[in-house]
């Protein structure tokens, strides 16, 4: 038998009385975690057209605990990829599917620097 359904067998076996670790393995195993995307990315490329030229504020999802926050406007929007240039003047390039996967959160710019 493979490991879940012999685990779900003892489950069954001894009248539902198990500890809640194995409960969690149990299910972890038969349903694993997966994030679904609600948005496809057509309509995303849609939305950061209609944003051009809007000053934003966005956080950016580095990796590694690595959280950048940039104050800018949505400058160019490509086929594959959108730029923001941010008050400081440095231009950022970033990819639709990091808005799809939320490495990147926008926020509306209230100041409009």
């Amino acid at each position: 038998m493979p490991p879940v359904i012999s685990d779900i067998y003892k489950l069954l076996s001894t009248g539902g009385k198990y500890d809640k670790n194995g409960l969690k393995k149990i299910f972890a195993a038969i349903i694993p975690a997966m994030r679904t995307v609600n948005q496809d990315i057509t309509k995303t490329i849609e939305q950061i057209k209609d944003m051009q030229g809007t000053a934003i504020k966005i956080k950016v999802n580095r990796g590694r605990n690595k959280i950048e926050e940039i104050e800018g406007v949505v400058e160019n929007v490509y086929p594959s990829i959108f730029t923001i240039r941010s008050s400081a003047g440095e231009l950022s390039s970033f990819s639709y599917s990091d808005i799809l996967a939320r490495n990147i959160l926008f926020y509306r710019n209230k100041a409009g620097f």
